[in-house]
């Protein structure tokens, strides 16, 4: 009786430590899925938009990103006072979807850094561009790092000089190339601001895990890509 307790006992805390390892892959796999599911979703709803309604609403954007320019030019980095000029800037809107083939990272982009949208995805800072490119323009995303649940961000710190990252919003396509990674203290937003002249996104999460006291950035400009002819997504 007393070996049949030991054994059932042995083949619990056994079970427990199991579950307690396989947690975080099977966790990941199933948000995953949940994220391809939403990116297939979102891609149904685009491919039956029309497409004169898909321009405006891109011409839209643009314009509020020439408003949100002028005012960080004038006033510095802060939130906009260009709400309403475009639908994309409503909080929790889903805009798009990021890609990054080296790393099998493909997740929905919300507007907004709430943590209901950082739960979902990858959030727009909202003193940033909204990712439909274009001169003058900065993209702020910023995603989890680190999460026993999720990926998200957890492995851009492994993205190198030269990697392409693909924003996919509406029925554009965009490709950034990735020119530098640096470690920078939360109050530190200089490199955060619109350039201007410049078509940038940073990638932004917290580091080191767990300990989140430093911000990691992942700086990347446009460049030309040829979507016809070379395999820009896996999702495709």
């Amino acid at each position: 009786m007393k070996n049949k307790v030991c054994l059932i006992i042995f083949l619990a805390i056994l079970l427990i430590g199991i579950g307690l390892i396989a947690y975080p892959s099977f966790s990941d796999f199933i948000n995953r899925q949940f994220a391809y599911q939403t990116i297939t979703e979102y891609r149904d709803v685009v491919g039956q938009k029309d497409i004169e309604e898909m321009k405006a609403e891109i011409e839209r954007a643009q314009n509020y990103n020439r408003i949100l320019a002028k005012q960080q030019n004038e006033t510095g980095l802060g939130i906009p006072s260009a709400e309403g000029i475009s639908e994309m800037s409503e909080e929790g809107k889903m805009l798009g979807y990021i890609e990054i083939e080296s790393l099998d990272i493909y997740c929905p982009i919300y507007f907004g850094i709430s943590e209901e949208v950082m739960n979902k995805g990858i959030g727009v800072a909202e003193y940033s561009s909204l990712p439909v490119g274009g001169e003058s323009t900065h993209s702020v995303l910023v995603g989890h790092s680190g999460l026993p649940s999720k990926k998200l961000f957890t492995d851009i710190d492994q993205l190198k000089e030269g990697d392409v990252i693909f924003i996919h919003v509406l029925n554009q396509s965009l490709a950034y190339q990735v020119e530098q990674l640096e470690v920078v203290l939360p109050s530190d937003a200089e490199q955060l601001k619109i350039q201007e002249g410049e078509d940038e996104i940073t990638l932004l999460t917290c580091t080191p895990y767990g300990i989140n006291t430093h911000r990691l950035l992942v700086q990347a400009k446009r460049i030309p890509y040829d979507f016809t002819t070379e395999k820009a997504s896996l999702m495709q």
